[in-house]
């Protein structure tokens, strides 16, 4: 939306009232249809929980939270909150064995390799979730340098 018109308030100008409302309201109505306020969080310190559906098909929960802003993650779990596009990123070192696995609404979405960060944009809905799965006959992870993140990169509606 453009701003068609820049106003000079100075002594002796006469400006309309209604005119002034009705371009002030569709300045307050833009603005107010922007999110101002980033999705992101990051959480290290992955745990096994020990709940999957086969031995050792277990959903991750990043236990120590950087941060989290606007309160998207908790358990393990990423809730964006709004529509948009989301760049995720997730890095897991461990047993070489171990197979990671990027799930979205409990269903896989992405598998990945251990020890790099791997990063990848995703769509989702206001009401959409992302966990990290983990798949081995034993999980043992190396704490340092283990991370799941997630941000805001634009909104779709």
């Amino acid at each position: 939306m453009a701003i068609s018109r820049l106003y000079d308030f100075q002594v002796g100008n006469v400006i309309q009232s209604e005119e002034v409302d009705g371009e002030f309201n569709q300045l307050v109505a833009a603005v107010n249809n922007l999110d101002v306020v980033q999705r992101s969080f990051s959480a290290t310190n992955p745990q096994d929980t020990a709940g999957g559906t086969s031995p050792g098909d277990d959903k991750l929960i990043f236990a120590t939270e950087d941060w989290d802003i606007s309160g998207v993650y908790a358990n393990g779990t990423f809730t964006p909150g709004v529509p948009g596009i989301y760049r995720l990123t997730v890095a897991v070192k461990g047993d070489p064995g171990l197979a990671i696995a990027l799930r979205k609404n409990g269903v896989e979405h992405r598998t990945m390799p251990l020890s790099s960060a791997n990063s990848l944009l995703v769509q989702s809905d206001a009401d959409d979730y992302f966990e990290v799965w983990a798949t081995a006959s034993s999980l043992t992870f190396v704490g340092s340098g283990s991370f799941f993140q997630g941000e805001l990169v634009g909104r779709t509606s």
